[in-house]
């Protein structure tokens, strides 16, 4: 069987392991060498309506999630009608931004499981695994938001939807731990990566593959970030109510501060952490965007992308009503 007719990835790291087939002559003689092993693209995933789907998504929320909180506790000394109404808006919308995003993360998991289970290119297997993280931190962000935004404007908290985020994001951190290039690949993969850049001129991606597992979504950081982050805040709290002296000290070193910083100092610091989460979102989907980036330069200009299809066109129509509802609601 001649090394151009292997159709996907892994028949491509079977015949290397099996001494059939030698990386650099197989980039050499075929090709699609390059394009097999990494990917062109998937305009399910990463076309670009899909691409601007994310930027909807993303921007919606940042702007309902960790930005309202913020932008009602700013409001929070004015008592005009103005304002009741706005606040009532904005709530209204925010339910409606967090249906639609369930809604759309769950289908984004079930096409990323079916996809993972086709044999998909490296660089696809890392956007996949990367998008779904991206999902994991949007959700993680609307959880905390309610959480935050009870503390700053004692709103109410919605326990059956920070049941059902928890629900997803555990679904979604299952899947992208199973989402992953086999470890017996990376070496096929380095070596493919070297050959690539060397003879067809492709960018150098062969630095993701020294340091092992590229697509695995590092969930232990997260968890491990997460457990920093309330191990600190549960040590502040013994200090501040257990211990007299330290308490005393710090009531102390606290009178030192201008009193509007005195009597906003816990609020300034969930603002800060929900400032951190828009950052996170943001950084997320510059690296959706770098990943996308790297698919379409290694294509060498067979880049999947159908433009504006029927997939690529709903995902973006899916955001488009709020437009309307936050004109009638808002303006």
């Amino acid at each position: 069987m001649s090394s151009c007719s292997l159709s996907n990835f892994a028949d491509v790291v079977q015949a290397v392991r099996e001494h059939r087939l030698n990386a650099t002559d197989y980039v050499i003689s075929c090709d699609d060498a390059c394009i097999v092993t990494f990917g062109a693209g998937n305009p399910d995933i990463s076309g670009r309506g899909v691409m601007v789907a994310y930027i909807f998504q993303v921007s919606m929320t940042c702007i309902f999630g960790p930005l309202l909180p913020i932008f009602i506790w700013l409001m929070r000394s004015r008592t005009s009608r103005r304002r009741i109404l706005l606040e009532e808006s904005f709530f209204a919308l925010k339910k409606r931004i967090y249906r639609v995003n369930a809604l759309y993360s769950i289908s984004l998991l079930v096409a990323a499981i079916v996809r993972s289970k086709q044999a998909p290119p490296i660089l696809e297997i890392s956007f996949i695994t990367r998008l779904i993280g991206q999902q994991i931190y949007i959700f993680i962000a609307m959880t905390f938001s309610q959480l935050y935004d009870s503390n700053l404007n004692g709103t109410k908290i919605s326990i059956l939807w920070i049941l059902c985020h928890v629900c997803i994001c555990i679904a979604q951190a299952i899947v992208s731990l199973t989402v992953k290039m086999p470890r017996s690949a990376i070496s096929v993969c380095y070596d493919i990566a070297l050959a690539c850049h060397t003879k067809r001129h492709t960018i150098d991606i062969s630095s993701m593959f020294k340091d092992g597992d590229i697509s695995k979504f590092k969930l232990k950081w997260l968890v491990i970030a997460m457990g920093i982050g309330l191990g600190i805040g549960l040590l502040i709290g013994f200090l501040t109510t257990c211990v007299n002296p330290i308490r005393n000290f710090l009531e102390k070193l606290g009178r030192r501060f201008p009193l509007w910083m005195q009597k906003n100092g816990w609020s300034m610091f969930w603002i800060s952490i929900l400032l951190v989460w828009v950052a996170c979102l943001i950084l997320g989907s510059v690296a959706l965007f770098i990943s996308r980036n790297d698919m379409k330069q290694l294509s060498s200009g067979q880049f999947n992308d159908n433009e504006w299809g029927y997939g690529q066109t709903t995902a973006v129509l899916l955001w488009t009503p709020f437009n309307s509802i936050i004109n009638v609601r808002l303006l």
